[in-house]
């Protein structure tokens, strides 16, 4: 299980020093579009007491000029130092509000931990 976890930080932390990832560039946007259609995110948390890593796709399902609705997934890893460690699974669906720069995001989801 440890070794899961140590691996999952270590490619998480290679991709976060391979280069900079702008989640919501002018670029990336087609059309007018609020998002691009896929989005994959990496979430690091090192700590002494607490270490947590998680990777996470985001669907696009549908979309205008300020609204859009999506489905994520996530599977993550976390350790303590007085509890030990587990993985996580999350399912979610939300919504994106807002044009230009200024925008809302809201979801909600089940989570498996073990």
């Amino acid at each position: 299980m440890k070794t899961k976890i140590k691996k999952l930080v270590i490619l998480c932390a290679l991709i976060l020093y391979y280069g900079s990832v702008f989640s919501q560039s002018n670029d990336f946007k087609k059309n007018g579009s609020l998002t691009g259609k896929n989005i994959i995110h990496f979430s690091l948390a090192p700590d002494i007491a607490y270490n947590a890593a998680a990777i996470y796709y985001d669907r696009v399902i549908s979309q205008n000029d300020r609204l859009a609705t999506f489905v994520r997934v996530g599977f993550g890893g976390w350790h303590t130092l007085l509890v030990d460690g587990g993985t996580n699974v999350i399912g979610q669906g939300g919504i994106i509000l807002g044009s230009n720069n200024k925008r809302f995001e809201a979801s909600a989801g089940v989570a498996y931990q073990n």
